[in-house]
């Protein structure tokens, strides 16, 4: 009758051990999951900054043209006087 015993308890160790096993995989792919979520919100932060910077780049050089042409600043003489 022991060795029935004795089984059931290995038996149920094993059930244990894989249970804990399982918990900490679960744990372990949520912590991945969400490190590769934070990258990639990251990712798109940068890739959005980047664009704005092109954008505003952009901006500036038609800007610094337009405030650098001849014609814009003879029009702005002529108004001024």
């Amino acid at each position: 009758m022991q060795v029935l015993f004795d089984a059931d308890k290995i038996q149920s160790q094993d059930e244990e051990a894989k249970a804990v096993r399982n918990k900490a995989l679960f744990h372990y792919r949520q912590v991945i999951l969400n490190a590769f979520r934070e990258v990639n919100d990251q990712l798109v932060i940068y890739q959005k900054s980047r664009q704005l910077t092109t954008e505003h780049e952009k901006q500036v050089k038609i800007l610094s043209a337009i405030c650098i042409s001849p014609n814009y600043v003879m029009k702005k003489a002529r108004s001024i006087t």
